[in-house]
């Protein structure tokens, strides 16, 4: 997240924060050149359709994260998917399943099981 993503007069300050959500499409798109958000060039960009666990917040390799719903559908940078998880459901909600404990991280493969490079 961009702690100053309500100002676009001040610079990008990262903060990290998690979300979780399912993975529902990946799509290649083609941003045009723009002078407004700094794009000199058309570039490809990998983007996650991700439909985000509604009301799952917090770290669940850290505590316990529940959710009964699924919520909005989001479009992510592909990168800032940084690992896979499971869930369990306990009576009328879920539980998270995050077992990466800040040390592991998704790759993606091509159709021909190479990883895929954004740069290429």
């Amino acid at each position: 997240m961009d702690r100053n993503a309500d100002d676009p007069e001040l610079p990008d300050e990262p903060e990290p924060q998690v979300f979780y959500g399912q993975l529902l499409y990946i799509a290649r798109v083609t941003l045009p050149a723009n002078r407004k958000i700094q794009l000199r060039r058309e570039c490809d960009v990998l983007l996650g359709i991700v439909q985000l666990c509604k009301d799952a917040i917090g770290d669940a390799s850290i505590r316990p994260v529940w959710y009964k719903d699924m919520g909005n559908k989001i479009a992510v940078n592909i990168s800032t998917i940084q690992c896979a998880v499971g869930r369990v459901k306990v009576g009328d909600r879920w539980g998270i399943l995050d077992l990466n404990y800040a040390c592991a991280n998704t790759t993606f493969l091509d159709d021909d099981g190479r990883v895929d490079d954004e740069d290429d």
